[in-house]
């Protein structure tokens, strides 16, 4: 019975006190707010939202650490009107060169279908 434990001992049943009783009052509030109004809602879906994009943003520059400046890409510098003009024209011309049909020669439309009708037979 050293008056030192003793004194040691009170403080630490204090704060168990102090804990137990902060416990149950946020049990009490989580009951009585469990119908929430429309603002609330619309708060706790902005703040899911805002942890949500830290996120990202925390792991993409944790991405961007890990890489060396050699392994990123570097930005593409933006395209002009004329280059994306000229890109269009050269797509649709090779388009139109492709869906032109060389007319056959009686003679290969002849082969194609006597090709076709030995192939049936067997």
């Amino acid at each position: 019975m050293n008056p030192d434990s003793v004194s040691a001992q009170v403080p630490d049943i204090a704060d168990g006190v102090s804990e137990s009783t902060k416990a149950s009052t946020t049990e009490v509030q989580t009951i009585t707010s469990r119908k929430k109004t429309n603002a609330q809602r619309c708060r706790e879906y902005r703040e899911r939202k805002k942890l949500q994009n830290t996120m990202v943003q925390n792991i993409t520059a944790e991405r961007s650490d890990e890489c060396s400046e050699t392994d990123q890409l570097p930005a593409k510098k933006p395209k002009t009107n004329a280059e994306i003009r000229k890109k269009h024209y050269e797509a649709q011309k090779l388009k139109k060169q492709k869906s032109k049909k060389i007319p056959k020669t009686d003679k290969q439309r002849n082969k194609e279908y006597y090709d076709r009708k030995i192939n049936f037979r067997f």
